[in-house]
């Protein structure tokens, strides 16, 4: 077994077999909760990168969320013009003041995503010195002292038991940003889609009312469309259920 910490980026020297008289009841303890005092700081770096991977999906699903909003507001316009007799003109007059309407918040949210993308790349620099600064350092020179082993030990023990739960706390925190992204995400496909079906709806009632051959081309055109749409909402629910993610 080898002693990780005698290891010095200044005095790199070869490594040595511990001789098998030293590994005595304290030091196999000690080297289980460096092992996990390691694995810890692993899982502590992983959630925290993690965290931010969440934090950075959400602005997407906000950018998402402002698009289905904007294609609602499309089909409601298209269902007023089947409800109201209005001039074209007066509809794409009212198209494009949605549309104009919804580009800005659009664009100011995919500036602010990268903001937010170079926000968490920098920090996710600092979780990598942090992680390792963080760790309890070994004397080696003292391995010797029984009182000063006693010592680190009980240093291992602090901060494998402050760090496990942190890293509890992180996992939690994950938890709930998937369970937020998993809303948002399914919950901006439901409006989209669910709008499109009442629009289709409406001009199937029209066409079999009327029976006029534009109507049903009306239908021929958008009915299609409606089955990817449905397929996509599907397969986003499949996929979080697949992960837990909205447990």
């Amino acid at each position: 077994m080898f002693d990780y910490h005698r290891l010095s980026v200044l005095d790199l020297q070869p490594l040595v077999h511990l001789d098998p008289k030293k590994l005595t009841p304290m030091r196999i303890k000690i080297d289980r909760l460096e092992s996990s005092n390691d694995k810890l700081v692993k899982d502590w770096k992983r959630c925290k990168k993690e965290v931010g991977e969440k934090m950075l999906d959400f602005s997407l699903l906000k950018i998402f969320m402002a698009v289905m909003l904007l294609y609602t507001c499309i089909v409601v316009t298209g269902e007023v013009y089947l409800w109201i007799k209005i001039s074209r003109p007066l509809m794409q007059a009212a198209l494009v003041a949605e549309i104009l309407i919804f580009l800005f918040p659009i664009v100011y949210l995919i500036l602010r995503r990268r903001q937010v993308k170079a926000a968490i790349k920098a920090k996710n620099e600092n979780i990598e010195h942090e992680g390792d600064i963080s760790r309890v350092t070994f004397d080696s020179e003292r391995e010797d002292d029984e009182q000063y082993m006693m010592f680190y030990k009980r240093q291992l023990k602090e901060f494998n038991s402050v760090k496990l739960k942190e890293v509890k706390i992180l996992e939690e925190e994950i938890r709930l940003l998937r369970k937020r992204n998993f809303l948002w995400e399914t919950t901006g496909m439901a409006m989209c889609v669910l709008s499109f079906l009442f629009h289709v709806i409406h001009l199937v009632v029209i066409a079999v009312h009327t029976g006029k051959e534009e109507d049903i081309l009306e239908v021929r055109r958008n009915a299609p469309m409606l089955f990817p749409m449905s397929l996509l909402w599907i397969v986003i629910i499949i996929n979080h259920r697949s992960h837990g993610y909205f447990l």
